[in-house]
């Protein structure tokens, strides 16, 4: 399962919303209606299903999906080169 679809798929569950509704491009609090707790407890599910950490600075910069599948999969890069190191 590629980064994106584990995404969408812990937003939907988490948010209790269909697969279909959580898309690449949707925005959090436009599309998906989330408040900052619903975000705040998004980004620890996140952390945990993927094992990274999302600073506080950079959480307010992932807007949508899209933002965060980028920031992830950045973050795993790093931490398979770090391996190799």
């Amino acid at each position: 399962m590629s980064v994106e679809d584990r995404v969408i798929k812990v937003v939907a569950e988490e948010m209790c919303l269909p697969l279909s509704k959580v898309t690449p491009g949707s925005r959090f609090q436009e599309d998906l209606g989330m408040d900052s707790l619903d975000g705040a407890e998004c980004r620890i599910w996140l952390e945990e299903e993927f094992s990274v950490e999302i600073p506080d600075e950079t959480a307010e910069r992932l807007l949508t999906v899209q933002n965060v599948v980028e920031f992830i999969e950045l973050e795993i890069k790093k931490q398979a080169e770090l391996m190799k190191a």
